[in-house]
């Protein structure tokens, strides 16, 4: 296996960020916006009031990189997993060199994505059946769209 020196990676990094630049500044001002109006960032939760699989993944995310692992779990249990496929990915994008080898653990890392999906869907209908609707963050929005509409035409 083929690494890339500094340069490249430097580079490629440099190449995205150029590229997605103006995405990713759009889509975390419509977070923000989301953040503000409605004090939540998950579309579902804003337009169905119910939480989604990844709902508490921000908190988790957080707790994680301030070392509160146990709080990390308790607000999404996949998060580990989640960290480790994004890290995985950045790994394949920017450090191998070898087009085949990258290329064969690109399909395992779509499968490993894929399985991570599933997994999280699981965990959410567990969790959906032992914690909802009391404990944070499976709980019921009443502040949504939904609702809203539904208090305006009946």
């Amino acid at each position: 296996m083929k690494f890339n020196n500094f340069a490249t990676i430097k580079m490629s990094i440099h190449n995205d960020l150029k590229k997605y630049a103006l995405s990713a500044l759009l889509a975390l001002l419509g977070l923000i916006l989301l953040q503000v109006v409605f004090k939540r960032i998950c579309p579902i939760s804003i337009i169905t009031g119910y939480p989604c699989p990844g709902c508490g993944i921000t908190r988790a995310f957080f707790f994680f990189l301030t070392f509160r692992w146990n709080l990390a779990f308790s607000y999404n249990p996949t998060i580990f997993l989640w960290l480790f496929v994004i890290v995985w990915g950045i790994f394949l994008r920017y450090f191998i060199k070898d087009n085949a080898f990258k290329n064969h653990h690109k399909k395992i890392f779509i499968r490993a994505v894929t399985a991570v999906g599933i997994i999280s869907i699981a965990v959410y209908i567990v969790r959906m059946n032992i914690l909802y609707p009391n404990v944070s963050p499976m709980t019921y929005n009443t502040f949504n769209i939904f609702h809203l509409l539904y208090k305006l035409f009946v």
